[in-house]
């Protein structure tokens, strides 16, 4: 199933499809995998679901992991902080 949804939110990101595959940490030809229908890593769901800010949901990307799109961790880990 092509991922319509993906295509059009990777149209209207801020710098395009390159500035969308450098934040999900990507190569343009994964993305287009991904829109065409192919299932991206839980890592890679989660990315999208994050940059197009829940338009195009974990949920719609990887059925099999989160059934509602507030089911999806969008939260990023953040560093430990150092012992001073």
């Amino acid at each position: 199933m092509k991922l319509e949804s993906l295509e059009k939110a990777v149209d209207i990101y801020p710098g395009g499809r390159p500035k969308f595959c450098k934040d999900a940490a990507i190569s343009g030809g994964r993305l287009s995998q991904v829109i065409s229908g192919e299932r991206p890593s839980p890592e890679l769901a989660i990315a999208i679901h994050r940059l197009t800010a829940g338009a195009v949901p974990g949920s719609l990307t990887r059925p099999d992991l989160w059934r509602r799109p507030e089911d999806v961790p969008v939260l990023q880990p953040q560093p430990a902080s150092a012992a001073s």
